[in-house]
């Protein structure tokens, strides 16, 4: 090799090693950078749990903070007293581990219930079953609240111990299915005798015994709805409903619902009107608990409209929402202003509603808003007196959305 190759060589080499010197030059910088961010957004994570903390540490509850892996970060001095777990035996671990005191479900569980918090913010809640560290297992009303603009994305949850009140209900719960079911037995032999007596089967009756028999008849199945109302109530107090989706035709369903209301509203001196939207696609849900809604939203909009009166029944899809709203308008009674946030109480019922109709349990609105929570829904009302009142049910139009309220069912189960 001549010497002016031996420099060219050498310069070569030269450039090459400022060039590579250069790269890790700048990728030490890039790293560098990177890692000033990592703390910077690890400072800003621990000031903002820091500042939480201050109103959690003094609360009675039991409170604490996850990231969205479900990893926690932070528990209050509650958490603890009520579960038994210091703080350094759970901050670092994940929710599901069965070693702390959830893990109780299948770890797809909380997979689920991390997305459900995600997608549904800024508040989520549900009924859980805990263990304590001592094995104690026990019932836990949570609601878990996502911290908005926190990079990483927060959690602040809180529990508390509703095991008490929780076995009350479900025993309340249990002995009014028991009660309703026993009762009918008796309700079944009074229509049957019923029907044979219109039928003349215990010999021919007067126009005066007719009458009677159809005041025992209507009776009987006032008695009847108000049963199967109550035993519904208590399925789903006691959880003890599970969503089944199907696909159904929207429009069919409402009109045949809608139809078996006519003679009611002809009684009652009702127009009873429905419009569908005719480019209605086929609805996933599930049609026994769908038809519940309807049910007693037409059974309360007849009853409180009065004769020459209008009921009309409308649907219609939302793309903007990506539901599908049922629509159920009357001319009746309205609610007063005063009274309005009682609408979906168990055993509400408007002051002047009482004053049109003596029968009523208050019990049909509280069912539907409880079905629709299964169904991934939601109710509005509108209602003025003496104008007639307006509900409105959503419901997620799309299959993937209907899956999301088998999930949340799911976890109102728990």
């Amino acid at each position: 090799m001549t010497m002016p190759d031996s420099l060219t060589f050498v310069s070569v080499l030269a450039v090459v090693f400022f060039a590579v010197a250069v790269a890790a030059f700048y990728f030490a910088f890039f790293l560098l950078a990177k890692y000033r961010q990592a703390l910077a957004v690890d400072r800003e994570q621990a000031e903002k749990i820091k500042d939480l903390a201050l109103g959690m540490d003094n609360a009675f509850d039991t409170i604490f903070i996850t990231d969205e892996t479900g990893e926690f970060v932070y528990v209050n001095k509650a958490f603890k007293k009520n579960t038994g777990f210091a703080g350094s035996e759970v901050v670092g671990q994940k929710s599901e581990s069965v070693n702390l005191w959830g893990g109780m479900d299948p770890v797809i569980f909380y997979e689920k219930l991390a997305d459900e918090a995600v997608e549904n913010g800024p508040v989520f809640s549900g009924i859980f079953k805990n263990k304590k560290k001592n094995g104690d297992e026990y019932i836990a009303e949570t609601k878990i609240v996502k911290i908005s603009g926190s990079r990483p994305l927060l959690f602040v949850a809180v529990e508390r111990d509703i095991t008490e009140s929780y076995e009350l209900d479900k025993a309340k719960a249990s002995f009014v299915s028991l009660a309703a079911h026993q009762l009918r037995t008796p309700l079944s032999i009074i229509r049957w005798h019923t029907d044979l007596l219109r039928g003349g089967s215990y010999g021919e009756i007067s126009n005066k015994q007719r009458n009677v028999i159809e005041k025992i008849e209507a009776t009987n199945n006032r008695l009847a709805d108000t049963i199967s109302l109550m035993l519904n109530i208590s399925r789903l107090e006691m959880r003890n409903v599970r969503v089944k989706s199907e696909l159904i035709d929207i429009e069919s369903f409402v009109r045949e619902v809608v139809g078996a209301y006519k003679n009611s509203a002809n009684e009652r001196g009702i127009m009873l009107k429905v419009q569908v939207n005719q480019s209605l696609e086929k609805l996933a849900t599930d049609k026994g608990l769908l038809r519940l809604i309807m049910e007693n939203l037409l059974e309360n909009a007849i009853k409180y409209t009065p004769s020459k009166g209008l009921v009309s029944v409308g649907v219609v899809r939302d793309d903007e929402n990506k539901c599908v709203t049922l629509q159920v308008k009357d001319t009746g009674c309205g609610i007063p202003d005063v009274e309005k946030d009682k609408i979906f109480s168990k055993g509400f019922r408007a002051s002047n509603a009482m004053a049109v109709s003596v029968n009523g349990t208050g019990l049909g609105l509280y069912l539907v808003k409880h079905i629709l929570e299964l169904l991934g829904g939601e109710i509005d009302f509108y209602s003025a007196v003496g104008q007639g009142t307006v509900i409105e049910v959503r419901l997620p139009c799309v299959i993937e959305n209907n899956e999301r309220a088998q999930i949340s069912a799911d976890l109102h189960e728990h």
